[in-house]
């Protein structure tokens, strides 16, 4: 498409301008300004100028059988379930356009189903990461001070679930799986699941923490990246900033989903079961399948733990206690 130029025409009036092609020769272009000056009075700036139009061209006529009274259409009605669907999905769509300025993507979020369960049994382990470091870290004379806490909160057709997560410096984790008892949407669960998580770590009198989330928005408006346009997220909002100041060293940054997988399997697990009391679910752990053929009646296969003999940190000193001689 050719670019154009803007062209006032009015001597007294800038705002009455039209375009011309850029390309035009100087003096073709030149010559065509002067032939719309000189013709103004055939452009129409508002509806006033518009004297000699007919009225039949401005209006249109909806022609109806006199003998036909006009009827209502009926309101159509969903299920409870659908329709809580459909404000679902509207919310989202509505949080995705105030999000388009910041080129932000929004995809649907799949249904959740019996499947939720299994995913928590499968994620539940923790990751030996953490441990690893944290030993690594007082072995060498360090000693981590800072409690790490991860988030997670969505909303379904089943219902709203939080996960939390807290990790300790030495690397035990305190699991949260919570079911709201009211509707919200998939950002206003990310924060219930926040301050959900912050009023854990005052109650155990944490005063340092650190917190990951994989929701770009609780992150971002926490830094002052994004701006607040909705009052509900303004009130979350406040409600974090108030704990985060009763802490004395405060953090908190987007992690990918999948980092976040333990927290994500909690708040799937706090959506999928229906309960409104507090309830303790033991989780085991199943070595052998229940079909194993080298498996005993009623009893139990015995378990035997490699020993290794290469030499350790604690091979001096187991050598140093069983040779000295006592004084």
């Amino acid at each position: 498409m050719e670019e154009l130029d803007e062209v006032q025409i009015h001597p007294d009036d800038p705002e009455r301008k039209t375009h011309i092609g850029s390309r035009l020769k100087p003096e073709t272009r030149e010559k065509l300004t002067e032939f719309l000056k000189q013709n103004q009075d055939c452009f129409a700036w508002s509806h006033a100028d518009m004297t000699g139009v007919r009225q039949e061209a401005m209006v249109h006529q909806l022609k109806v059988d006199p003998d036909h009274p006009p009827m209502k259409q009926k309101r159509r009605k969903f299920a409870s379930e659908r329709n809580q669907i459909v404000n679902e999905e509207v919310e989202e769509l509505l949080s995705n356009v105030e999000l388009s300025e910041f080129d932000i993507s929004y995809q649907s979020r799949t249904a959740i189903k019996s499947q939720a369960l299994a995913d928590f049994i499968v994620d539940f382990t923790p990751n030996t990461t953490t441990q690893a470091e944290s030993e690594l870290l007082c072995m060498n004379g360090g000693s981590p001070s800072k409690w790490t806490l991860l988030v997670d909160g969505l909303s379904n057709v089943n219902g709203s679930g939080l996960g939390v997560v807290l990790i300790t410096p030495e690397g035990d984790i305190i699991p949260r799986a919570i079911r709201c008892g009211f509707k919200c949407a998939n950002n206003e669960a990310e924060y219930e699941a926040l301050i959900a998580g912050l009023s854990l770590a005052k109650e155990i009198g944490e005063k340092k923490l650190g917190v990951k989330s994989d929701s770009q928005l609780v992150v971002n408006q926490l830094q002052d990246t994004y701006q607040i346009c909705d009052s509900k997220m303004t009130s979350y909002l406040s409600m974090v900033k108030e704990l985060q100041a009763q802490f004395d060293e405060f953090s908190i940054v987007q992690i990918p989903k999948a980092e976040n997988s333990h927290a994500n399997a909690l708040a799937n697990l706090g959506s999928a079961l229906k309960c409104s009391s507090q309830s303790s679910i033991p989780l085991l752990f199943m070595q052998w399948p229940a079909n194993w053929k080298g498996r005993q009646p009623n009893k139990s296969p015995e378990e035997a733990m490699g020993v290794e003999l290469a030499d350790c940190w604690m091979t001096l000193i187991v050598r140093y206690l069983t040779r000295r001689t006592p004084s």
